[in-house]
């Protein structure tokens, strides 16, 4: 049996101060998260990958309603309810 592993954080590449949050992981992806609530881990090949690895301090938060509302859905595959 094998286990997706979702990557490690290795930079923080935004946060708003307010626990919105981008952040580069070990396996090539990205999550985006507020902290203490939820994440999701984006993989390299994703199609929202581009617009996440271009979200800054002043954009995260809005980043994160996107996937949010993109990805809350229980058929896809990428999200993931760990917090960093």
């Amino acid at each position: 049996m094998s286990i997706n592993h979702p990557g490690i954080t290795t930079t923080v590449f935004a946060d708003n101060g307010d626990g919105y949050f981008g952040a580069r992981l070990d396996n090539g992806g990205i999550r985006i998260g507020l902290r203490d609530v939820q994440s999701f881990n984006i993989p390299a090949d994703h199609a929202l990958f581009d617009a996440c690895a271009k979200a800054t301090h002043g954009s995260i938060e809005a980043v994160f309603d996107k996937l949010f509302a993109v990805l809350q859905s229980p058929i896809k595959t990428h999200y993931n309810k760990q917090c960093w």
